[in-house]
């Protein structure tokens, strides 16, 4: 996922942007291939206000990899 092609994104819709990591599902990778792809600006249902939490592990589980100071923080 480091390297893809350069996107358009169609009127009406958003593309949303994961983590650096290649593990994210995010709008890089098609509907076709069980990614989000293109979101249509109908899907959105609210405003991103906070961030839950924040994990620098594999797995939220693992609560020794949660970023303490990310949790609950305000989005800017």
């Amino acid at each position: 996922m480091d390297f893809t092609d350069v996107h358009i994104v169609p009127s009406g819709h958003l593309f949303f942007f994961g983590d650096h990591r290649d593990n994210s599902v995010d709008s890089r990778i098609s509907t076709a291939y069980s990614g989000v792809g293109f979101v249509p600006i109908g899907n959105l249902i609210a405003r991103a206000d906070r961030v839950l939490l924040s994990s620098s592990g594999s797995s939220f589980l693992n609560f020794d990899s949660w970023r303490e100071g990310r949790i609950w923080h305000k989005v800017e």
